[in-house]
């Protein structure tokens, strides 16, 4: 911790405690008494009022208060939720900071606030694959450093159900968090169009010299196909709880009791294996072309069952 900061984080704690020995900060802080008595001196010199008590520590004159952000409950409940999230995916050197900002704000907040957001983070736990919000993975280090100073990048990339990797250049304008996985939404040199790449399939990439400026990305690409499915009573409900992400709207089935669902993507191989999950109960409707693809994976399954 620089000096800047310990002396602002030695003045809020001097507001939220009555009394502070120096030896006391001089362990909190891993400085030495010395340095503290001199971080006391700059404060005053400030107009900071403390006052020192022999035997006893410092104090803050009476009257004097630093302006804080107050919290609304609803507000600190959510802070602490948040964190609780981050927590259960992140690794490395973020959960110390998550678990250090939880306690300085949990030290500015009235005492009936902060024990009502410490009550519903001990009812409330988030069972997800942990460090897998790995802030400080090299690769995304680099592409965050491209994306900031606009550097084109280029990569060797594996596409999705794609044996043959392709050499491309890519303008690096966001990095996306989905699912598990870090994308990076780019425009891509080679086809001409915003496009998005998995930061895992990126078997390796050099930051250019070169930087270009930022372009009018779309969300949609410009080429994209529409995937109509019905699906059956039995497993409607299930669909609903692991949509894909694809998904564009529902309708009922005026067949049955199931619905007709609508998916928007680049490409079928997009769908197609989590189409396969769901067997039986998932009728391909169209295009004609995606529904010639299910009948070809289908037959090679069944080729490898004789």
């Amino acid at each position: 911790m620089n000096r800047i900061d310990r002396l602002f984080a030695i003045t809020v704690l001097l507001q939220v405690r009555r009394r502070v020995r120096a030896a006391d900060l001089a362990a909190l802080f891993e400085v030495s008494e010395r340095t503290i008595y001199r971080d006391m001196g700059a404060l005053s010199e400030s107009g900071i009022p403390i006052r020192s008590i022999p035997g006893e520590g410092y104090e803050l004159i009476e009257g004097f208060y630093l302006p804080t952000i107050q919290f609304t409950p609803e507000e600190a409940k959510a802070i602490f939720l948040g964190a609780e999230m981050l927590k259960s995916q992140a690794g490395g050197s973020l959960l110390g900071n998550v678990e250090s900002a939880l306690a300085k704000i949990a030290d500015s907040l009235p005492e009936q606030i902060s024990a009502e957001a410490a009550r519903l983070v001990e009812i409330l736990h988030f069972f997800i694959q942990p460090g897998q919000l790995n802030f400080e993975d090299p690769r995304l280090l680099a592409f965050q450093q491209a994306i900031q100073e606009k550097r084109v990048v280029w990569i060797h990339y594996h596409g999705l159900n794609q044996d043959d990797a392709t050499q491309r250049e890519i303008e690096p304008e966001s990095l996306l968090y989905n699912n598990g996985a870090w994308y990076i939404n780019a425009y891509c040199r080679l086809r001409r169009e915003p496009r998005s790449f998995r930061l895992s399939r990126v078997d390796d990439f050099r930051i250019q010299a070169e930087t270009f400026l930022p372009r009018r990305m779309y969300t949609t690409p410009a080429h994209t196909v529409e995937i109509h499915v019905r699906f059956g009573p039995e497993v409607i409900r299930w669909v609903r709880e692991r949509q894909h992400y694809s998904f564009i709207e529902e309708e009922p089935d005026q067949q049955g009791e199931g619905a007709i669902m609508t998916y928007r993507v680049r490409a079928f191989h997009e769908l197609r294996s989590w189409l396969l999950s769901w067997g039986s109960g998932a009728e391909l409707i169209s295009p004609p072309e995606a529904r010639e693809e299910i009948r070809a994976e289908v037959r090679r399954l069944l080729e490898l069952l004789d």
